[in-house]
């Protein structure tokens, strides 16, 4: 039910079903709080429903962790959701246009002819991103429903199932996300922690918007598709470049039937 509702909450403010009524950047807010504000809400829910340690569900970060590791995770996944966006994207340019155009003409931050409020806007835009969405989604996706399910069908049916999940609420970008939720569950099942894939969750999307601000921006239109092979291109090779070393990390991370969910595990440490 209650990523129903967070699904509802997105195609409502991403279609802009509320645009012709107000700011923009109530839009913004409506959407942070129909959408990531609901799914922290539930997972606290959950937690003291369920009463779940929440040390035990967050974890500890391993002594020694390297950091190095997590932040060319950050950029090898940054490179593959780009190309994988474009690659998805390609057959949008044929059968549905008009959607893309909309989709790539959508900017992360408001300017001041968009909205009464732009520093707060942006601000706010900033902590959804950057803050609330890798805390919540984290939290939720890895932290929760993967326990759950692994406890019911065993890890690699919850790996599965909860990064496409999780992909499929993050359109057009549902490849990219599919790939980043399954190396977050393997991170997460491998040191134990959640603060290690909300930390790489952050980088990720603090270097998105970081590249939002720096990179220039046009408009796009039907006509700009006529050239779209070197994008296609592009988007194939950081694909292919960054494949292996992620399938190798996801390989190696990826739990044994008989591991334990990191929950219980330490649970158990707690107890010693």
């Amino acid at each position: 039910m209650i990523l129903a509702t967070y699904l509802i909450g997105f195609i409502l403010i991403s279609t802009g079903s509320f645009s012709e009524y107000s700011d923009p950047f109530f839009d913004s807010l409506a959407l942070g709080l129909s959408t990531q504000g609901i799914l922290l809400l539930w997972g606290i829910w959950v937690i003291r429903r369920s009463n779940l340690s929440r040390d035990a569900l967050i974890g500890r970060i391993p002594l020694n962790y390297p950091w190095l590791l997590a932040f060319g995770i950050i950029i090898a996944m940054l490179l593959y959701s780009i190309g994988a966006s474009w690659v998805f994207s390609y057959p949008l340019t044929v059968f549905a246009p008009d959607m893309l155009v909309d989709l790539l003409n959508t900017r992360i931050f408001l300017e001041t002819t968009e909205t009464a409020q732009p520093m707060l806007a942006n601000s706010w835009i900033v902590l959804l991103i950057v803050i609330l969405a890798p805390v919540s989604e984290e939290l939720v996706f890895r932290g929760i429903l993967l326990s759950r399910w692994s406890t019911k069908w065993g890890h690699t049916k919850a790996i599965l199932l909860s990064s496409t999940l999780f992909g499929s609420l993050h359109f057009p970008d549902i490849i990219g996300a599919f790939m980043f939720g399954i190396l977050m569950c393997a991170i997460y099942m491998k040191t134990r922690t959640l603060i290690i894939p909300i930390i790489i969750h952050v980088g990720n999307n603090l270097t998105a918007c970081m590249l939002s601000l720096l990179l220039p921006t046009s408009t796009v239109d039907v006509n700009s598709f006529q050239n779209v092979q070197f994008e296609l291109y592009i988007g194939l090779c950081c694909v292919m470049l960054t494949s292996p070393w992620l399938v190798i990390l996801m390989t190696r991370w990826w739990p044994k039937k008989k591991d334990k969910i990191p929950y219980l595990h330490n649970i158990e440490d707690a107890s010693k």
